[in-house]
């Protein structure tokens, strides 16, 4: 994420092993600061699925606006 073609000061990533999911924040700056969202699980009773869909159509409108 450091390494982005972009020089954004704001960049998103998502860390998933298909079941899971994970969502990073890095501000960059000197130091740069990361920050991690809890661990979305798509198999529990709970089914973050829909929580999961919300984050990424949140972080699209942020991009793409």
């Amino acid at each position: 994420m450091l390494a982005a073609p972009q020089s954004q000061d704001i960049v998103f990533g998502m860390i998933t092993s298909g079941g899971s999911f994970m969502f990073i924040k890095l501000l960059k700056g000197y130091p740069p600061r990361y920050a991690t969202s809890d661990i979305f699980d798509i198999r529990n009773r709970g089914n973050d699925l829909y929580n999961v869909l919300q984050i990424l159509k949140r972080i699209s409108q942020l991009t793409f606006a």
